[in-house]
């Protein structure tokens, strides 16, 4: 297989789904975003720009365990950001790229950074109980107002405002408007109208 060539379609992206293999994709969803929160984090985009690597090199360069590394290395290439050439030896798709951290304008590796940390993620733990109660949860679930929160969480506040650049640059002409009141973070998108990114923190 050729280093950069795309993998093999995973059930997960088969071309045609039942409802309910759509459904569970939908439901397993977290595991996913945290694949990718946890490849942005150790950076392991910005180590393939001289080729393939073994699992051993990366655990190196990430100061990982190369078991664990592993493991993540095999689920990354389940839904597309590697492939796996040989034994422990992993190529980088152009999916797996758009998670560069470096000096990639419009980069997704923060926002994949920003939405799986604690500050983002712990919060929607907590939907239910906002829907029950028409209440923002996030003070419940980080001790304080989101605000205080990232004041104090100087590198999640770092990851967060490089994200929403990186999104200007990766959606030209989309918005991105905090709101406070609120506490979720879905892509919106109107009739005939772009993506939005709609930042709601509670105030």
């Amino acid at each position: 297989m050729e280093p950069n060539a795309e993998p093999a379609k995973s059930p997960m992206q088969s071309p045609s789904p039942s409802s309910r293999e759509r459904l569970m994709a939908m439901i397993q969803g977290y595991w996913v975003s945290q694949v990718c929160g946890t490849t942005a984090r150790l950076r392991l985009a910005d180590h393939f720009d001289n080729g393939p690597r073994t699992v051993a090199e990366l655990a190196s360069l990430t100061s990982a365990d190369p078991d664990g590394l592993g493991r993540l290395l095999r689920a990354g290439a389940t839904v597309g950001l590697f492939t796996e050439l040989e034994e422990d030896q992993f190529g980088l798709t152009s999916l797996g790229g758009e998670l560069r951290i470096g000096d990639s304008a419009g980069s997704l590796g923060d926002f994949a950074i920003a939405l799986t940390a604690p500050g983002r993620w712990l919060p929607f733990g907590y939907l239910f109980d906002a829907v029950v109660s028409g209440q923002p949860q996030a003070r419940h679930a980080l001790g304080t107002d989101p605000w205080a929160y990232f004041a104090s969480h100087a590198e999640e506040r770092s990851h967060f405002a490089r994200a929403m650049g990186s999104i200007s640059v990766a959606f030209p002409g989309g918005q991105v408007r905090p709101k406070p009141g609120a506490y979720a973070g879905p892509l919106i998108r109107g009739k005939g109208e772009r993506p939005v990114l709609e930042m709601a923190l509670s105030s």
